[in-house]
């Protein structure tokens, strides 16, 4: 799989013949909208920062649009949704995503701020091989908090949600890494079978 960031919360996924876009940014919103063919979108937050969802189909591919909690289940790809407290804008609920894709789990937290989840969606969070996880503050975690939230889970490879340097390197220095900053992310099976963690902090493509 092939992980690219396109805005802080805003990534596109492929696997084979799969694409999955995450919180693609609508025509409304003032940040940089990018427009691709998607299979899946997946929609944390009813916000024009997280919901263009139409910019995601094209001509002659069907795009199944998951937004809100539930589970659905798309050529094989299982996603779990739940239902987990923000600030960001005037919202006070999103939804934190869980997806097996290649036999890994991926955890999105999107723009979470209350980390008192229920008790399914902290097993999801127990169970995930890369969790994407806000750092900048303000309306979502800090980079201290949310180095500490994550510390409770085992994962393979930790993202942070964030543009801002800052922010990321001082998510780094909670865990005492040299920052670690990658275009993209190539993943194949054998990369989770590692013991210690690894943390990426992908640019925006």
């Amino acid at each position: 799989m092939v992980i690219q960031k396109l805005d802080d919360y805003f990534f596109k996924i492929t696997s084979g013949d799969i694409t999955i876009g995450i919180n693609p940014i609508s025509k409304e919103s003032k940040k940089k909208e990018t427009r691709f063919g998607a299979d899946i979108a997946l929609i944390q937050a009813r916000h024009i920062d997280f919901n263009g969802e139409e910019l995601m189909k094209s001509k002659g591919k069907e795009t199944v649009v998951c937004k809100g909690p539930g589970e659905y289940e798309v050529k094989d790809i299982f996603i779990k949704g739940y239902s987990v407290g923000t600030k960001y804008g005037d919202l006070s609920h999103s939804t934190l995503y869980s997806v097996t894709l290649e036999g890994a789990n991926l955890l999105f937290c999107g723009p979470l701020f209350d980390k008192a989840l229920s008790e399914e969606a902290m097993e999801e969070m127990y169970q995930a091989d890369i969790i994407f996880v806000p750092v900048n503050g303000d309306n979502v975690m800090e980079a201290v908090e949310a180095a500490a939230f994550v510390k409770k889970f085992t994962p393979k490879y930790i993202i942070p949600l964030t543009g801002e340097k800052a922010a990321a390197e001082a998510f780094f220095a909670e865990f005492g890494n040299e920052p670690m900053y990658e275009d993209k992310l190539t993943l194949k099976k054998k990369d989770f079978d590692a013991e210690a963690v690894k943390i990426v902090a992908l640019k925006q493509a």
